[in-house]
């Protein structure tokens, strides 16, 4: 009885720290999508994105890469800019990740609108709708899946998602990359 009591005040531990990590990330009553500092994930879903990706394509499944540019900077000078395509492989990843969790996968791909989303450190008119941003140390999709599902994985698992475009940016003052996804919904 003793070691059935403790687990249930450990399991009253461990939801009361989880929520307590969500309200410190999001600030209670901020709604998901407001991007309270620039490591912060955002997630926004206000309403539906209907120019994000192409839903003619086919979706992939295949393994995410990691890649990061020999020269350690991926912008011709030191402002920020956007990288073209998904060496990331988001497409991938998240695909994998709503296979595994028994979602269909959905056509994916690079557009040039979420690379200025990711630009935009997920703020601006590109990241209008629904979107996810994130921060990472190099292009890495498998991360930038796990990092928004720690967070919110229905917004990934969403059934009423028909495809998403990625965009990624490099950051050459902070040596950081940083990825959005725009879902269409």
């Amino acid at each position: 009885m003793i070691v059935v009591a403790c687990l249930v005040a450990v399991a009253g531990l461990i939801a009361a720290g989880i929520t307590a990590y969500f309200v410190s990330r999001h600030g209670g009553s901020t709604p998901i999508g407001a991007r309270p500092s620039r490591s912060a994930l955002t997630v926004n879903s206000a309403t539906s994105n209907r120019s994000a990706a192409s839903a003619g394509s086919t979706p992939s499944t295949s393994a995410p890469r990691t890649t990061r540019p020999a020269t350690g900077n991926a912008c011709p000078s030191s402002a920020a800019c956007t990288v073209s395509g998904d060496a990331g492989g988001v497409v991938g990843a998240l695909n994998g990740f709503r296979v595994s969790h028994g979602v269909p996968a959905v056509p994916g791909g690079a557009s040039s609108q979420a690379q200025q989303c990711a630009l935009d450190e997920g703020g601006g008119p590109a990241c209008a709708q629904h979107f996810a941003w994130e921060i990472v140390p190099m292009q890495d999709g498998a991360r930038v899946i796990s990092q928004i599902a720690s967070r919110g994985a229905q917004w990934l698992l969403d059934p009423d998602m028909t495809s998403f475009s990625v965009g990624w940016a490099f950051v050459p003052s902070t040596g950081q990359y940083e990825c959005a996804i725009l879902k269409v919904a």
